[in-house]
């Protein structure tokens, strides 16, 4: 599935400067799914950062930074790059993830 993700996303960049409408639909995207995650982050309660649907499950706060950080992972990947280190939330309180 990794494979799969990082092959599309590759592609995509791959078509980026022809102005192909794949890579415009693909923008489109994850612009639509970054903005669902940010104010996602912004607009739970700092006091419900610690809520988990269940004991086995991440609480929330733990869920942004994992999604953020791989998606500096994937990124990087395609880009044959490291991932930044400040890329990578510093703690999982309010401020430190929506920073």
């Amino acid at each position: 599935m990794k494979l799969w993700i990082c092959a599309l996303t590759f592609a995509g960049f791959a078509v980026a400067q022809s102005g192909d409408p794949i890579m415009k639909t693909v923008l489109a995207r994850y612009n639509y799914v970054k903005q669902n995650l940010v104010e996602s982050a912004e607009v739970m309660p700092e006091e419900n950062y610690e809520y988990r649907l269940s004991p086995a499950q991440r609480p929330w706060a733990e869920w942004i930074e994992h999604n953020v950080a791989m998606n500096y992972r994937f990124c990087s990947q395609i880009a044959g790059q490291e991932v930044p280190k400040e890329a990578v939330p510093p703690g999982k309180s309010k401020p430190e993830l929506v920073a």
